[in-house]
């Protein structure tokens, strides 16, 4: 498209050919200063009107980003229709008269509010309403007729003539802004220079405890009456509205508190600190109330107008908000109360003084057991604030998304906002003695600490390295003939059967060997198909069903590895578990649950429909090549950066993993033996024994393959003599599909 939009209005020039990348206003510069602009036939300027007062408040030309709250409300802010849920946007992201997406949208209704025109030429026998027409007419800008937006825009007109506010110049700087602003983007366009108000102080923090105490019930981010619940009908505002539901439950857009709760309502703290950390509320709910000050007029920020219920006028006059916006006064922020000050302290700069909480001496030393059941010690932990405000306890951790012995070995059960019980788990390679330190915090201060030494033991012996690979088998499918096969030590290769059915999206496979079944997922249709390893028979299918934990219409969920928990103990025993099929689901486009989640698929025994049951998200679990268990240890291998593999150990309480090998072996003296130093790439698989000795296979494309028997607690290692039938398979592996092999114990 030619041309800059130079003098469109009012002449026979085309909209559509423009050069959009020419001359596009800053909004800060150019469109900001317009608002403030007194209109042309003497009337006042939009922030007049639209203010504080008003559902649209134009009139913050701070912030503490270039999204401040006047761009949001002109770019976002929209209007619902009388009596109809149509939404018609003030500004739409473009009207997209180059056709970028072969998509012409319908022209923004602040556009068309200021030309006194809808930008839309009715269709004829020869030009339908297609949003992908093409533009061969005079005055046809892509957009789509609406009768509601002639309707609207003559009933506000007849109130206050907005084509009359600004000059044919003023209007093309935002129909130029506006129909570029898609195309060139705002990152190098807007110049805004940010505004800082500390949210680490007393005054902050005392502003959090009354934003939480007063206004936490409506303006929270839960998933159940909050602004990410689906329904969302309670906490919508009257009558503002924006084109795109997602900006309702943006903490830009809208304030929110910051959950500090797993659910509405809880009367404790939960566990899990992705639900309930009282630090990462204050900090993400000062945040966005600070998307609510004007720091040009702190006193008519948002924040203290709508709690209030007025604007004061530069005369003092105090201008009650429109019957369109909620006054919150009633609500415990009424001016001149408790919570009230705490929050303008805040915004003016005006010192408060916070006192810290403090924490009792919660137990003695503590000796437990690696893998043993997550137990409760008998001393509760108790804190108080002299304050009288929310605080919480924590395990001092190292903050990262690995296990370390800090807080993924222990974990408060908070049973109320004052107390928890202490429970102990430690998973293999815990082993040891350690401190743990517990801490107490408001929000903002910490108060007393308390440390308290910590003895992990262990019965997971690991048989040493060998340089001789045990009695071992293989089965595998043959992708060409869907041939279910098995190779023995001996080099033999048994034909088992071809399995009825069996394709390519047949991805994994896992044995379970007390009925000698294989397991195989296939992604593509969510199936388990469950296949009989001595006669290939498929016995039957477990079809998965997600959509009980759907949370929005594009809510994707795909199981992608799946292991056999065996069953522990003896089916007479008290403490008897019975074995169960795990796996693991990548969540994708979800509100709350995107990442990777360690579920459960049932007693994997028959033909079934199972809903997966959610048990712990994996803080890292992304590129993770394969799951291995052992006794009641899960292991993990995952494809870190260029080459480089890494075991981990799972803790599938917490979800953390701990790196117990990155194959990078040093040179070591364990027992009286030697073992040489030695570096593997590209170790694609692992095989954990049943008597608990670790193989790597290492596919370096540099090298011959090697297979090594290793010891992760110890980091020791030994170069193990490859069958012929195993490297065989593996120079030949593209021809076949989900292998499992099984190693047999050392003798």
């Amino acid at each position: 498209m030619q041309g800059d939009l130079a003098d469109v209005i009012g002449t026979d020039k085309d909209i559509s050919e423009y050069n959009a990348t020419k001359d596009i206003p800053d909004f800060q510069k150019n469109i900001a200063p317009l608002l403030t602009k007194k209109a042309l036939n003497g009337g006042g300027s939009c922030v007049s009107c639209h203010n504080a007062t008003d559902k649209l408040n134009l009139s913050n030309m701070t912030g503490i980003s270039v999204m401040n709250a006047t761009f949001r409300n002109f770019v976002l802010g929209a209007h619902k229709m009388p009596d109809s849920e149509e939404v018609l946007p003030y500004n739409y992201s473009s009207i997209n008269p180059m056709g970028m997406d072969d998509q012409y949208h319908p022209a923004p209704f602040l556009w068309s509010l200021l030309l006194n025109d809808d930008l839309t030429v009715p269709e004829d026998e020869n030009h339908s309403n297609s949003s992908s027409r093409d533009l061969d007419r005079d005055n046809d800008y892509g957009a789509k007729y609406s009768e509601n937006v002639i309707s609207e825009i003559n009933r506000i007109n007849g109130i206050y003539d907005h084509s009359k506010h600004w000059s044919l110049e003023d209007t093309q700087a935002i129909i130029t802004y506006g129909s570029t602003r898609l195309a060139a983007g705002l990152s190098d366009r807007i110049t805004f220079v940010p505004n800082s108000l500390s949210t680490s102080t007393p005054q902050a923090q005392k502003a959090y405890q009354a934003l939480v105490k007063n206004c936490y019930s409506c303006h929270n981010n839960h998933t159940v009456g909050g602004m990410n619940d689906n329904e969302f009908e309670d906490v919508k505002p009257k009558e503002k509205r924006f084109n795109d539901n997602v900006f309702l439950r943006d903490t830009q857009t809208r304030f929110v508190i910051h959950h500090h709760l797993a659910n509405k309502g809880d009367t404790n703290y939960s566990k899990n600190l992705n639900q309930s950390d009282i630090r990462v509320s204050m900090s993400r709910t000062l945040g966005s109330a600070l998307h609510r000050v004007d720091f040009n007029d702190i006193n008519n920020s948002e924040l203290l107008v709508y709690a209030r219920g007025y604007y004061i006028e530069s005369n003092g006059d105090h201008t009650p908000l429109k019957s369109t916006v909620k006054a919150h006064s009633g609500y415990g922020m009424d001016e001149g109360s408790d919570a009230y000050n705490a929050v303008s302290n805040w915004l003016n700069g005006i010192a408060m003084v916070n006192n810290a909480p403090s924490i009792e001496q919660p137990t003695t030393a503590i000796t437990f057991k690696e893998y043993d059941e997550p137990t409760y010690l008998p001393n509760d932990i108790r804190w108080s604030d002299p304050d009288n405000e929310l605080s919480q306890a924590f395990i001092s951790s190292s903050g990262t998304t690995e296990h370390s012995f800090n807080d993924s070995m222990l974990s408060l059960e908070y049973t109320s906002f004052t107390s928890a019980k202490l429970q102990t788990y430690a998973i293999l390679g815990d082993r040891g003695d350690q401190n743990f330190t517990f801490t107490v915090s408001d929000g903002l201060s910490t108060g007393s600490t308390q440390t308290i030494p910590v003895t992990v033991t262990s019965d997971y012996v690991i048989p040493e390295p060998n340089a001789t690979l045990p009695p071992a088998y293989l089965y595998f499918t043959d992708r060409n003939t869907s041939m279910l096969k098995k190779l023995d030590t001996n080099g033999s290769v048994i034909d088992i059967g071809v399995i009825d059915g069996f394709n390519k999206d047949w991805t994994t496979m896992y044995r379970r060997a007390d009925k000698g079944w294989l397991y195989f997922v296939n992604q593509e249709e969510q199936k388990i198909y469950v296949v009989e390893e001595n006669s290939s028979n498929v016995l039957f299918n477990i079809t998965l069903n997600h959509e009980p934990n759907k949370e929005t219409t594009t809510h994707k969920q795909t199981l992608y590895l799946i292991w056999w928990r065996p069953a522990e103990g003896n089916i007479t025993d008290p403490n008897y578990k019975a074995g169960e099929l795990q796996g693991l689901l990548e969540s994708k486009f979800s509100k709350t649950k995107d990442g990777d989640w360690y579920v459960s698929l049932g007693s994997g025994e028959q033909e079934e429909t199972v809903v997966p049951e959610w048990r712990t998200k994996l803080q890292d679990g992304a590129n993770t090549l394969a799951v291995y268990v052992w006794k009641r240890a899960t292991f993990m291998s995952k494809w870190v950066n260029e080459g480089i593999d890494r075991m981990s150990v799972l803790n599938l309480v917490t979800g953390k993993a701990k790196g117990l090998s990155d194959f990078s072996f040093p040179a070591k003296t364990v027992n009286g033996v030697d073992y040489n130093a030695s570096d593997y790439n590209n170790v694609r698989a692992i095989v954990v024994a049943e008597d608990g000795a670790f193989y790597g296979f290492n596919k370096d494309l540099n090298k011959t393959v090697e297979t090594f028997n290793f010891d992760p607690i110890e980091q020791i290692q030994k170069k193990v003599s490859v069958p012929t039938w195993l490297q065989e398979y593996i120079n030949n592996y593209q021809n076949y599909a989900t292998p499992f092999l099984v190693i047999e114990p050392k003798k």
